[in-house]
């Protein structure tokens, strides 16, 4: 299957799943207003992670319009290459090097939103403290592996756009593309195993466990989607195209695993002061046609009038929250229980 993807069907690959990708992460972002703390690290991280889709939805058209040395040395077509064809090979290859650093960075940029997510839900636990730094420093430590992994497989820096003589297999860069998938499945495996604890500190019905368990075994889904794109780049031989399908695909299922608490979250909370604000509305109304008088026919001040008000929306807010979950003593505790 792999042998046969061809260029076209890299690049069509790539447009629909970068732009499923994008919308996501535009939702993420607009989504943020109704989060505690609209802009904070996270959005910023979702907003980096945009632009490098963008960036590498450009560059995937050049790389596979201008071809690289290893698809040429694979195709044994270097012995008709004019001045010309090398000098296209040559841009070819660098930017496929520079599309291996934004593929790089992007899935990177979705492990460290799921963490940043995770941590608020468990930071308060004092054994977890040390665990997400050491996943912080392990996912730092693995970004930098992975990037020199990209740009020093071949040395002589030259040999990655070298096809006579031949430069032999570092230009395929499976140590690269190994490097690359096994981190990433490691790290996809430790966020899951930092996230379990999430299921019995946030939840307390049977029904909410069921339902963060289903959003973060989604990163099994990213395991398998790597493994996937491991085995089908050695297959193809690491040619272009395929391994452009296979990352294009990586991307799409980090981004949806990313992002898919939060905006599962977002649409709660919203759906939330929506009935939240309607029971208002119709405590006010009920009230308002009501006489403001008490059974016994005593006048109601306008601050005893107030706590009626008062009480009606705490007794809705109340109802609502058994019908989400448990109450809330605070919007930010409500939106934070929301968010996955």
């Amino acid at each position: 299957m792999a042998t046969n993807i061809t260029a076209h069907a890299a690049n069509v690959t790539t447009y629909v799943c970068s732009a499923i990708a994008g919308s996501l992460l535009i939702a993420r972002l607009v989504a943020s207003k109704f989060q505690p703390k609209p802009f904070d690290v996270s959005f910023w991280i979702a907003l980096i992670g945009l632009l490098v889709l963008l960036a590498r939805v450009v560059l995937t058209y050049y790389v596979l319009k201008l071809d690289t040395a290893s698809d040429i040395l694979a195709k044994k077509h270097n012995n008709t290459l004019t001045s010309e064809d090398l000098s296209r090979l040559k841009l070819g290859s660098i930017l496929s090097l520079l599309l291996r650093l934004l593929l790089t960075t992007h899935l990177w940029a979705m492990n460290l939103l799921l963490l940043l997510l995770y941590r608020r839900f468990i930071r308060h636990l004092q054994w977890m403290k040390h665990v997400i730094t050491a996943t912080w420093l392990f996912i730092g430590i693995s970004y930098v592996g992975v990037i020199l992994a990209t740009f020093l497989e071949c040395r002589p820096f030259h040999l990655y756009w070298q096809v006579d003589p031949n430069p032999g297999s570092c230009v395929k860069e499976y140590v690269q593309i190994t490097v690359q998938g096994v981190t990433n499945i490691l790290i996809d495996l430790i966020l899951m195993a930092v996230s379990l604890p999430i299921v019995f500190v946030q939840a307390h019905r049977t029904a909410h466990r069921i339902k963060l368990t289903l959003l973060i075994s989604l990163g099994l889904f990213c395991i398998i989607i790597t493994a996937l794109r491991l085995a089908y780049t050695f297959q193809s031989g690491s040619l272009q195209p395929a391994r452009t399908f296979w990352a294009s695909v990586s991307v799409l299922a980090a981004t949806f695993v990313a992002n898919a608490p939060v905006l599962y979250g977002s649409f709660q909370l919203r759906k939330r002061e929506k009935l939240s604000s309607r029971a208002y509305a119709a405590g006010n109304h009920s009230l308002r046609t009501r006489s403001r008088t008490n059974p016994t026919g005593t006048y109601l001040a306008d601050d005893e009038l107030a706590i009626v008000k008062h009480t009606v929306v705490m007794q809705t807010e109340h109802v609502v929250g058994e019908g989400e979950g448990e109450h809330s003593t605070s919007h930010s505790a409500s939106a934070e229980r929301l968010d996955v």
